[in-house]
C-alpha cells in the first residue's frame, strides 16, 4: 500500500498536466484522453509495442511529385453508431469495425503540401501486445462482449473491462481462468467462469475493454477461433436485429 501511495500522486498529476478532462478527478474523465502520443511521451520501439499497433504505408504525392511513407500508431480504437455505419455494420459487429481501423489508413494528409493522401498501400504493420478499445454511450447498452477477436490474422483475448452504470465505475478482469468482478460497493470479489455469465447478471454499462495478443502457433487452432468468432457475430447479429433495431 505504501509503494501504491508513493506511485499515485505523480501517475494523477502526469494525467492532470496532459489529460484536461482528469483535472476534476471526477466520473467525467475521458479515458481515450489516456491513449495519446502526448500522454505516453516519447517511447521507443519495443515499448511502444506493448500498447500500440504501428503501420507504415507508401504512398505517392502527386503536387510534390515524390514517393511518400505514412507511420502511424493507434493507441485506442473508439467504436461509435456513426463509425459502425460507415462501413455498414451494426453494433454487434464490432470486432469487424476494430479491424478494419488497425489495418486501413484512414484519411492521411501530405505534411509538406498538405494534400490529402490517395491509393495508400500497406508497406508494414507491427501487432502490438495489447489493444484497447472504448464504447460510445450511444452503443454500450446494445453491446456484447467477444471472448477472443482477430485483428491483421492474429488473435487476440479479452483480458479486462470497466463498467459505468448510474455513475458508478466496476471492472472486471481475467485471472486463472476464471473472471473477477471487483465492486467497491462490496465487500468481496465476485467469481464467475465467463464472460457470458457477467454480462447476462449486469447487461449493459460496459464501455472498456482490454485484450491480449493471442500466442498460439497452431494453425488450425487459429482457424478454428477465426471461425467461432464469425458463428458469434453472425448469431448475435440476429438478436441485435431482433431487439435493437433502434442501434440501426
Amino acid at each position: 500500500m505504501k509503494s501504491l501511495s508513493r506511485i499515485r500522486e505523480p501517475v494523477w498529476l502526469h494525467l492532470t498536466e496532459n489529460c484536461s478532462s482528469f483535472q476534476a478527478r471526477d466520473c467525467n474523465a475521458c479515458l481515450n484522453q489516456i491513449f495519446k502520443e502526448k500522454t505516453f511521451g516519447n517511447s521507443n520501439f519495443e515499448e511502444s509495442s506493448l500498447f500500440a499497433t504501428q503501420r507504415a504505408f507508401d504512398s505517392y504525392c502527386q503536387t510534390c511529385e515524390k514517393d511518400v511513407t505514412f507511420n502511424s500508431r493507434i493507441f485506442l480504437t473508439y467504436v461509435t453508431h456513426s463509425g459502425l455505419k460507415k462501413f455498414g455494420f451494426d453494433v454487434c459487429s464490432w470486432p469487424l469495425y476494430v479491424a478494419i481501423v488497425h489495418t486501413q489508413p484512414g484519411r492521411l494528409i501530405f505534411k509538406h503540401c498538405k494534400s490529402p493522401t490517395n491509393q495508400l498501400k500497406m508497406k508494414s504493420t507491427v501487432s502490438s501486445r495489447f489493444v484497447f478499445i472504448e464504447f460510445a454511450p450511444e452503443i454500450m447498452e446494445g453491446l456484447i462482449m467477444y471472448e477472443k477477436i482477430e485483428i491483421d490474422n492474429s488473435f487476440y483475448v479479452l483480458k479486462a473491462l470497466m463498467r459505468n452504470h448510474s455513475v458508478h465505475f466496476t471492472c472486471a478482469i481475467h485471472n486463472d481462468k476464471k473472471w473477477l468482478y471487483f465492486d467497491d460497493l462490496c465487500k468481496n470479489v465476485r467469481e464467475f467462469a465467463s464472460i457470458e455469465l457477467i454480462q447476462q447478471q449486469f447487461p449493459g454499462g460496459w464501455f472498456f475493454a482490454v485484450f491480449e495478443l493471442f500466442c498460439d502457433n497452431d494453425v488450425d487452432d487459429n482457424k478454428t477461433a477465426s471461425a467461432t468468432q464469425t458463428k458469434k457475430i453472425s448469431e448475435n447479429q440476429g438478436i441485435d436485429n431482433h431487439r435493437h433495431t433502434t442501434f440501426y
